[in-house]
């Protein structure tokens, strides 16, 4: 007797606002919206319908890299650089059978910007970690991401390796952009291309394995409108994948909670915090 496949039923949970308090990026759902760019009456049929627009997916962000230098890799942080550490996050991938990838956008030229926010904002969000003005936020957000993967004596560590490597930035974050030519020559049909401006009004934490969000269905439907979605299953997935044995258990953890961090922090630098906040489950 064959099995019945696998049947998802998600649930969208809206937690409201992102953030009490205003952070530094320009990207503003309040501006949106008094601009006529965005409509509530939008919003609230773009909540209703956004399972239609989650589709399967297998790839793992070179996002990870950053993540995995703060924990695995947090010996080296003197004298390493994110070109490298991203040559050798795909090595480790692909040696795991795992799938790298990671998207530009038809906006970026490429050289001062690839159009992925991860990438492009990664030095600032690095500053962000290192900037006790922010720690609140990014404590309290990535202990809601994570849950009991969350670990007070490691947020600290991370915010500490987050100020040694702020303080080499320039050098460690040089030649940061060349992470997606690389990615694109090792690993075929890794990279998307995404289209539109930055105008996300909502942001989501999806914690159903294997799916994504299909972007550019999205952006015809609603006109422009985006999302930021994070897909907080497939850290907890790569984690258990980087840190298989029980001896890892601290790397491991560290990884986790570095890659809800940093996911915070590039928030910060994109947007002023004022998007609506949705977790699918």
């Amino acid at each position: 007797m064959s099995s019945s496949p696998e049947v998802f039923n998600p649930t969208i949970y809206n937690h409201g606002c992102l953030s009490a308090v205003c952070w530094p990026g320009k990207i503003s759902l309040n501006s949106f919206l008094d601009t006529g760019f965005a409509t509530a009456e939008q919003l609230d049929s773009l909540i209703s319908n956004i399972e239609k627009y989650y589709v399967k997916v297998n790839k793992n962000a070179i996002g990870a890299t950053l993540a995995y230098r703060f924990s695995a890799g947090r010996d080296n942080l003197l004298d390493s650089d994110f070109a490298s550490d991203a040559n050798s996050m795909i090595s480790r991938l692909t040696k795991i059978k795992l799938k790298p990838g990671g998207h530009r956008d038809n906006h970026a030229d490429g050289k001062s910007a690839v159009g992925c926010g991860a990438i492009d904002k990664m030095n600032q969000a690095v500053y962000m970690l290192s900037d006790s003005q922010y720690a609140k936020s990014i404590h309290d957000l990535s202990k809601a991401l994570i849950g009991d993967s969350f670990n007070e004596d490691n947020f600290y560590q991370i915010l500490g390796e987050a100020t040694l490597l702020n303080s080499r930035s320039e050098k460690y974050f040089k030649n940061r952009l060349n992470a997606v030519d690389v990615l694109e020559k090792e690993a075929k049909n890794s990279i998307a291309t995404l289209t539109g401006e930055h105008r996300e009004c909502l942001v989501v934490a999806n914690y159903v394995p294997n799916t994504t969000l299909a972007e550019n269905n999205l952006l015809k439907d609603y006109e422009g409108v985006q999302v930021f979605n994070y897909d907080v299953w497939r850290s907890l997935d790569l984690a258990d994948k980087l840190f298989p044995k029980a001896k890892d258990k601290k790397n491991k953890e560290l990884f986790i909670l570095a890659r809800a961090m940093t996911a915070i922090a590039t928030l910060m630098c994109l947007t002023d915090g004022s998007q609506t906040l949705l977790t699918r489950n």
